[in-house]
């Protein structure tokens, strides 16, 4: 699934008149917006902070904060889901959110050479949820994209439980590179090979998979490479398996 970017014309509830930069005349009338199709979005998520809002006992949330988001695309032609789709090079879409409401968070407005841009900062809740086990044949290098949930759901592969689980093991942690706008990547989070981190990650992916009733295709040479195992087959020592 490649997601290309589709733009639909949708008639103002109220017409308004824009000022023209060149050109005779000095305001032209709209009558229509133009907005991206698409009745989802598919928003990107770190390992860690996909665990932190949809499963940890502390920080569990029904609600997805900060996307930069139309505001002519809320108004006129509201999204009814949302897919998660985990960042690395696994292009897994992992679960399927039914939206509930949106509301403006905040606004940010930037001066250009010829033209004033604002970008309009939305939350939105959810009152479903749905694990998936999809995987996209194109990688998704934005942290928001619009498409159909029929696009979604029939032009991605699905994954048996075994092939999920061996693709998401290999599942990584990008530091750099992406994120989201006006995040200063110098200030981001580079998780390397420390204990904390290493084991912190290979926790997450172990705890995921028990809620999914998957661990029994965790090889046992995977898990010893996740964690220190026992002589008598018990995960021992500090490998933060706890929510």
């Amino acid at each position: 699934m490649k997601i290309k970017t589709q733009w639909i014309k949708i008639r103002r509830k109220t017409p308004i008149r824009i000022e023209k930069p060149k050109g005779s005349g000095r305001f032209k009338t709209s009558n229509y917006v133009k907005v991206r199709k698409g009745n989802s979005v598919i928003l990107q998520y770190r390992l860690e902070n996909f665990w932190k809002y949809f499963y940890s006992s502390k920080t569990k949330t029904n609600k997805i904060t900060n996307y930069n988001i139309a505001k002519d695309k809320i108004d006129y032609d509201k999204m009814k889901y949302a897919y998660v789709y985990l960042t690395g090079k696994s292009r897994l879409i992992v679960k399927k959110l039914w939206i509930k409401s949106y509301r403006l968070e905040k606004t940010e407005t930037y001066e250009l050479k010829n033209r004033t841009v604002t970008h309009y900062w939305y939350s939105f809740t959810f009152y479903k949820q749905k694990d998936l086990k999809l995987q996209t044949t194109h990688s998704i290098y934005t942290d928001i994209s619009y498409c159909d949930d029929e696009e979604v759901e029939n032009s991605s592969r699905h994954l048996s439980d075994k092939k999920f689980t061996q693709i998401f093991l290999k599942t990584y942690t990008q530091g750099i590179g992406i994120g989201r706008s006006g995040e200063k990547i110098s200030k981001r989070r580079k998780l390397g090979t420390t204990t904390y981190n290493r084991r912190g990650l290979n926790s997450i992916k172990y705890n995921y998979l028990n809620k999914l009733k998957l661990t029994k295709h965790i090889t046992k040479i995977q898990l010893s490479r996740m964690f220190k195992i026992s002589n008598s087959g018990k995960i021992v020592g500090r490998n933060y398996l706890s929510q």
